[in-house]
């Protein structure tokens, strides 16, 4: 088998399938020398959770699906309880704006009707809870795959230069911050972490937007002496989704911003300290 000698990295998605498919016509999975890791975040906050979601579990599960790794974000770890217990969870339910998440899963759903329930029945959470159950099975029933597939989704990826996660590390812990690490500040940590530290490879990861953390306030990654965040934030106006190729050889980083109006030219990522 061959090692692979080139990492493409692609960061939160959130449901904009156009941007993923056109990222991931540059990844060459045929070549056995290439890896793909996903960060998270395929799912919410966009038109296409489904079909995001179903596109990497096809790349993850097919013929080169041993190179192919999809993380875990907290939107897929927030849609994972409430498939598995609709009745704790329930507001997630609440927290899918004009139930755009739910409608890409159940596309022939009366979305005004089920509004209209959620919002008659807000103080009531037996009902609350009835109603949220019923839309989780309708779900599952359309597509028996999630739950199990949500279940195995990894929380990080570790390579000799860089660990991937979708949010970030307790680096507190030093070199020890994969051992009995908790997971939930993979998914959810926040604010990030920025400068050097002692876990002893970079760390690369999503779940912020680049803007907020880059001084000049431009989509593109932010890369400091211990990290790499790649979040530009696609769903937004102002947004790009940065696909990002590490060389092995070189362990240098390159990135290409993705939108809907195009790709731009492969770029050397360089350093933006805060």
């Amino acid at each position: 088998m061959t090692d692979p000698h080139t990492y493409f990295v692609i960061p939160d998605v959130h449901a904009q399938l156009d941007v993923l498919d056109a990222a991931l016509e540059l990844v060459d999975l045929d070549d056995p020398g290439t890896r793909l890791i996903q960060l998270g975040d395929l799912v919410d906050r966009g038109p296409d959770s489904l079909a995001c979601l179903a596109r990497m579990r096809d790349l993850d599960t097919g013929p080169n699906g041993s190179r192919v790794t999809v993380l875990r974000g907290n939107h897929e770890e927030w849609f994972r309880l409430w498939l598995e217990a609709p009745e704790d969870s329930y507001t997630w339910l609440y927290a899918d704006p004009m139930l755009q998440t739910v409608s890409s899963f159940l596309p022939d759903i009366d979305k005004q009707h089920l509004e209209k329930r959620l919002i008659s029945v807000a103080r009531n959470l037996d009902k609350i809870q009835v109603i949220s159950t019923e839309v989780r099975d309708q779900v599952i029933e359309a597509h028996p795959w999630l739950p199990g597939y949500l279940d195995q989704m990894p929380f990080f990826y570790e390579h000799e230069h860089f660990i991937a996660v979708h949010a970030g590390l307790d680096e507190e812990a030093g070199e020890h911050a994969l051992l009995g690490a908790d997971p939930v500040a993979m998914i959810e940590k926040y604010p990030p972490s920025f400068g050097a530290h002692d876990v002893g490879k970079l760390i690369v990861a999503g779940h912020v937007w680049a803007q907020e953390i880059r001084p000049d306030e431009r989509a593109d990654p932010y890369l400091d002496e211990g990290h790499l965040y790649l979040d530009g934030g696609p769903e937004r106006p102002d947004g790009q989704l940065n696909l990002c190729r590490f060389d092995a050889s070189s362990r240098d980083w390159f990135y290409r911003a993705v939108t809907a109006g195009g790709i731009t030219e492969e770029r050397p990522v360089t350093r933006t300290d805060r």
